[in-house]
C-alpha cells in the first residue's frame, strides 16, 4: 500500500511501453525493403496507443483513490 511504489511501478511500465514503440519504429528503418515487417510494425505500434491510454488511465484512477483514502 505504499504510494510512492505504486507511482513508480506505473511510470516503469508506461516508459517500457513506449521504449517499446520507439524500438519498433527504429527496426522499420533498416528494413524499408521488407513489406511485411513495415505492416506488423506499424499495426503492433497501433495497438500499443490504446494500451498506453489505457495505463495512464489506470494509474491516474490507482493515484487518485490510493491519495484519498
Amino acid at each position: 500500500m505504499n504510494h510512492t511504489a505504486q507511482l513508480f511501478y506505473g511510470l516503469i511500465v508506461i516508459v517500457s511501453t513506449v521504449a517499446n514503440w520507439f524500438l519498433h519504429k527504429v527496426i522499420d528503418k533498416p528494413n524499408i525493403d521488407q513489406k511485411e515487417l513495415l505492416e506488423a510494425t506499424a499495426q503492433y505500434r497501433k495497438l500499443l496507443i490504446p494500451d498506453l491510454i489505457i495505463k495512464g488511465v489506470g494509474l491516474i484512477l490507482s493515484l487518485i483513490l490510493y491519495y484519498d483514502v
